[in-house]
């Protein structure tokens, strides 16, 4: 499923992304985030309960990382 850049604009601009949003930013199932941030490979924060958040900068990091592997 793919996200308009009108989307991936705005979602950008927020400071922290449920799993659901990094997925559908990253154009991969919601059950590769949530391995990678299982796996300790993407940093992300439990807020409360099953809630879960990913900083900007996480994100970023992450991306840069995967980007470089695939080289």
């Amino acid at each position: 499923k793919h996200i308009t850049e009108e989307y991936a604009m705005t979602q950008r601009n927020k400071k922290f992304y449920s799993i659901t949003e990094v997925a559908q930013l990253v154009d991969v199932s919601k059950t590769v985030i949530a391995s990678r941030v299982n796996a300790g490979e993407l940093k992300a924060h439990r807020i409360s309960g099953k809630t879960i958040r990913i900083s900007q900068d996480n994100l970023d990091s992450w991306l840069n990382k995967t980007t470089a592997l695939a080289r």
